[in-house]
């Protein structure tokens, strides 16, 4: 029985199915890598382009469409509600025609690879797919190596055996051992190849995150709890000191009509 599986490892077909075996499991988890990142990267690469360069005028129109439109992401779906309800309208002190958009919070702190990817991709998986991609390979290449060193005692042990019979089957032996070694290179060789992919993959997406926070920013300013507070400050130091003018102005006027009266 042993003999029979050690033929087996030690076989020419045996050693590429097994080279198969792990590129089908390096392009297999490639691709669900792909799957799971393309769409997000997808959805807001198309998020970005429907963000016009004034959301005044839009954002309803925007809002309504992120949130209801079936092919934009579930997970960017939800984090854009709440964002939204950061978002808030200020009407220019100037102009009470010009209203603009301002946030009380980052969108960074709702657009981020923690939420959007990590709650919905396991990267801790894909981190570790080339050591399981280089251990197969290894593995492998150990098992055909015990098969041939298996076979090659067998015949040593062997009682009435010709030299030369010998040596051409310990030849062969060792020839087919040797193959063994090309799923430690196709193992090695698709680890990096998956290791690459996965850097670009996450490179692209976190850049993407990068730009289309960037742009929220640009369009829809961050004003922050502090910064309002002070706001609200100085309106109330400029209302004070236009009603103390205003106060000056009435003592001055009573001051007059009363000299006019007395006069």
């Amino acid at each position: 029985m042993f003999d029979f599986i050690a033929n087996i490892l030690v076989n020419d077909l045996c050693v590429w199915g097994l080279s198969a075996f792990i590129i089908a499991v390096g392009g297999r988890e490639l691709y669900r890598l792909k799957l799971k990142t393309y769409s997000i990267y997808d959805a807001l690469l198309e998020a970005r382009k429907k963000i016009g360069h004034d959301l005044s005028q839009n954002w309803d129109n925007l809002e309504e469409e992120l949130i209801s439109k079936k092919n934009v992401n579930r997970k960017i779906n939800t984090l854009w509600q709440e964002y939204t309800r950061s978002v808030k309208k200020e009407v220019d002190e100037d102009d009470p025609e010009v209203v603009r958009l301002i946030s009380l919070s980052y969108p960074s702190n709702f657009f981020n690879e923690e939420r959007l990817v990590l709650s919905c991709c396991n990267m801790d998986w894909f981190n570790v797919v080339p050591g399981i991609l280089t251990g197969l390979g290894l593995l492998f290449t150990f098992l055909g190596l015990a098969a041939g060193i298996h076979l090659g005692m067998g015949n040593f042990n062997a009682g009435d055996v010709n030299i030369t019979e010998m040596t051409g089957q310990l030849r062969s032996l060792l020839q087919g051992a040797s193959l063994a070694f090309i799923t430690s290179i196709v193992g090695l060789c698709m680890a990096m190849i998956f290791q690459n992919r996965f850097k670009s993959i996450r490179h692209k997406l976190l850049n993407e995150i990068v730009k289309f926070n960037a742009l929220l920013e640009k369009n829809i300013p961050v004003r922050t709890m502090a910064e309002l507070q002070f706001d609200a400050v100085g309106v109330m130091r400029r209302n004070r000191e236009i009603l103390r003018k205003l106060d000056e102005d009435w003592q001055l006027r009573i001051k007059e009509e009363f000299g006019k009266n007395g006069g």
